[in-house]
């Protein structure tokens, strides 16, 4: 999938990108792949640890986008492909979801939620932003995860409502960042580095996207920031603040093995994953000192996996989940 990382420089909200000169319809329709694997795996993984999660979302299997985010000048070749009826349209839809189950289709555009229309304006030729897909997130994500919802949308039978039942999910929006690795904030993100989506199939994938979700479960940002843990290239590196950081990277490491055994990956993928295709996270020498080292998370992932009996119901609710409530120190 070497055609990704230009993919998303050319049409994606990316720190310091330029106007895209114009884009083929098969570029954008690379996009969408890509964006469609992350879709599957976080489905997959969010819905299937609900229980283990105290912020949870209602999944509808969906995944939208707005015009706004792609960068001016791909705009045109946007609504050749995504047809974008309206600024906010469906990018994909997950076949086995409730929205694909209730007849959502993609390039469907949204104009309403539960008969509020959104109002969203074009965007013109302003700067790319996701501002207005955050807002639909949160707005989304804010409401009873198993409470009905009704859209409007215009697509191939005209302007339309489904109503559909959401699945509970833990609450994350998986996205790509340019930056050197993935990372999870507070705000329910999980953005994973494009080249992961180049270098790992569908297993390695996962182990990524499931350690960012054990950062979301265990609140790792919030509890390193309580316990005065700073950042920064030199002041995170140095004692207690280094110390503390591969502490929360080990926690996320434990808790990932249960999270992918309760999404039906094997136990042992995770460690398998650090030992064969997940040695290239590994920086070694220029790996910074709240890293943890590649034989540190292959220990704790076999041991996190040998706690898991043969054949045990899913999902299991492993101890390390109780760190959530503790005091970093």
């Amino acid at each position: 999938m070497r055609l990704l990382l230009p993919l998303f420089a050319l049409i994606a909200v990316t720190p310091g990108a330029s106007a895209a000169p114009g884009v083929e319809p098969a570029t954008l329709e690379s996009l969408r792949a890509a964006d469609a694997r992350l879709a599957a795996i976080a489905y997959r993984l969010t819905t299937r640890n609900a229980g283990l999660c105290r912020d949870l979302e209602p999944e509808l299997g969906l995944q939208l986008h707005t015009l706004a985010q792609y960068q001016p000048a791909a705009r045109g070749s946007a609504r050749t492909v995504f047809g974008f009826a309206a600024p906010v349209a469906v990018e994909l839809v997950l076949p086995e979801s409730p929205a694909g189950q209730a007849g959502v289709r993609a390039d469907d555009a949204l104009l309403a939620i539960d008969g509020a229309p959104l109002d969203t304006p074009a965007p013109g030729d302003a700067p790319a932003s996701t501002g207005v897909r955050d807002a639909l997130f949160a707005r989304l994500a804010a409401r009873a995860p198993d409470r009905p919802i009704r859209l409007t949308l215009a697509g191939a039978p005209g302007r339309h409502d489904i109503s559909i039942t959401p699945i509970p999910a833990c609450r994350a929006l998986a996205e790509v960042t340019f930056e050197r690795d993935s990372y999870a904030l507070e705000s329910g993100v999980i953005a994973i580095a494009a080249r992961s989506i180049e270098r790992f199939d569908e297993q390695g994938l996962a182990v990524v996207m499931a350690h960012e979700l054990g950062h979301l479960i265990l609140k790792t940002q919030a509890r390193l920031a309580a316990a005065g843990v700073k950042g920064g290239a030199l002041v995170g590196e140095l004692g207690r603040n280094a110390r503390l950081r591969k502490q929360g990277e080990l926690e996320a490491d434990e808790l990932a093995v249960a999270l992918l055994y309760n999404a039906g990956y094997p136990a042992d993928l995770a460690a398998r994953f650090y030992r064969g295709p997940g040695k290239v996270l590994d920086y070694g020498l220029f790996r910074d000192r709240g890293t943890p080292g590649r034989s540190e998370r292959i220990k704790v992932s076999e041991a996190a996996a040998a706690a898991i009996p043969p054949g045990a119901a899913r999902p299991v609710v492993p101890a390390i989940l109780a760190a959530r409530d503790r005091e970093m120190r």
